[in-house]
């Protein structure tokens, strides 16, 4: 064999493969920036979800599609584990990181059946904990089964974590929260506002029809009841009887899955007060436009509009649940509720309303925090630090598993039993 090829065949076992899986592609977006900074260090990078996304959201990776149904359907997860069991078996990856739970369970499983060297489960939150019943009891198993699958569970937030720990799903030594947590961090110059985007934002103010002198709150994400829209709309109405100069935008598209109450519908549809802009794109002109965030979720893995939102300089009311009281230091950085209180909501509104200067306050505290702490590459880089050391652990390095395959059946860790 010619040197020349001897030396590529070196190279490409001392390379590793990574792959990144999540349920569907818009989940993607949570590995923006990783992807690159693991290319940079000589990875060979893989992205697996339910259908291809855009080629910017790739940022070089190779993908390939695996089918995966969001909801419960035991034919098609089936289905979806055997073909997951194939892919590994040809990507022969020496280290998998599964997040979102229905391939946290799918891909995590086939990961441990192929004995993947370093399996990682991360939780990007629990829809459990607002499920009941028969629902929460089969969500807490997959859970269970895809954190027992992982060497080690990476939680977005330390309360998420906690919350991991309380509800059983795994013991508390074997979830990590990399740097102050996400999984991105916050490109807090995205969202600065600039005076070319403050008039863009004023601009859009006049296009809504709010007046100049009014207070605008706003929310951003999915209008379902777990993200507490039920409780923002009745806290608006009683705020408004008491400050009529109020306004509230909501962004972001309805969903079927865990509606809003017909009650809700009807207060915003007939309410002038309530703008509806549903999805949109350029969030950082739409924060740059409002007086204050408001996000009153009942659970979150952790809560990146308000970290967003805080980056552009505006106060924000959450909610004290999982993931929330994370982004926000209560009193220095913004404002807390009891999730579903709709009349202690009011009463902040109504302090943001009132004391304007107070509020920006928050707001510049809440920049300083999310630049101080959330910063992109420190996030990515405590993410390489977790590959790393479970990949040395595991003495994946010390073998050829890249290419000839013969050690990659037989995992080095213990096995945690299901």
């Amino acid at each position: 064999m010619p040197a020349s090829k001897r030396a590529q065949e070196a190279e490409y076992t001392q390379k590793r493969r990574i792959l990144l899986a999540v349920t569907v592609q818009e989940s993607v977006s949570f590995f923006e920036q990783q992807i690159q900074y693991l290319r940079d260090r000589q990875y060979e990078v893989t992205v697996v979800c339910s259908s291809r996304p855009a080629d910017e959201a790739l940022e070089g990776a190779a993908f390939r599609e695996l089918r995966m149904n969001r909801e419960m359907s035991p034919l098609e997860d089936i289905k979806s584990l055997w073909k997951a069991i194939k892919l590994i078996r040809d990507i022969k990856p020496d280290i998998v990181n599964a997040g979102t739970p229905k391939a946290g369970l799918i891909v995590g499983l086939a990961a441990r059946i192929c004995g993947v060297p370093t399996r990682v489960y991360t939780c990007h939150g629990l829809r459990l904990e607002t499920l009941s019943g028969w629902k929460r009891r089969l969500l807490t198993w997959t859970e269970r089964i895809a954190a027992a699958n992982a060497h080690e569970v990476i939680a977005v937030s330390d309360s998420l974590r906690r919350k991991l720990a309380s509800l059983r799903i795994c013991a508390a030594r074997k979830v990590t929260v990399p740097h102050n947590g996400s999984c991105k961090g916050i490109m807090a110059e995205r969202y600065e506002v600039t005076p070319d985007l403050a008039a863009k934002a004023e601009e859009l103010r006049l296009r809504l029809g709010v007046p100049r002198e009014a207070t605008l709150f706003g929310f951003v994400g999915r209008m379902t009841r777990d993200k507490g829209v039920d409780t923002l709309v009745e806290a608006f109405q009683l705020a408004k009887a008491q400050l009529p100069n109020v306004r509230l935008l909501l962004v972001g598209a309805r969903e079927q899955a865990d509606p809003i109450t017909e009650l809700t519908k009807q207060t915003i549809e007939a309410d002038s007060h309530i703008i509806e802009a549903g999805y949109q794109h350029e969030l950082p002109l739409y924060y740059a436009a409002l007086d204050c965030l408001v996000l009153p979720s009942y659970r979150e893995g952790l809560g990146n509009v308000v970290l967003e939102a805080s980056a552009a300089g505006k106060p924000v009311i959450v909610a004290r649940s999982t993931g929330l009281m994370d982004t926000v230091i209560d009193g220095q950085t913004g404002l807390m509720i009891e999730a579903g209180d709709a009349s202690g909501l009011c009463a902040q509104m109504k302090y943001i309303a009132l004391h304007r200067e107070e509020g920006k306050k928050l707001g510049d505290n809440g920049k300083r925090r999310v630049v101080r702490d959330f910063h992109p590459y420190d996030v990515i880089q405590a993410f390489g630090q977790v590959y790393e050391r479970l990949y040395l652990r595991s003495g994946a390095s010390n073998t050829s598993t890249t290419v000839s395959g013969e050690a990659y059946n037989k995992p080095k860790q213990r096995e945690e039993t299901l």
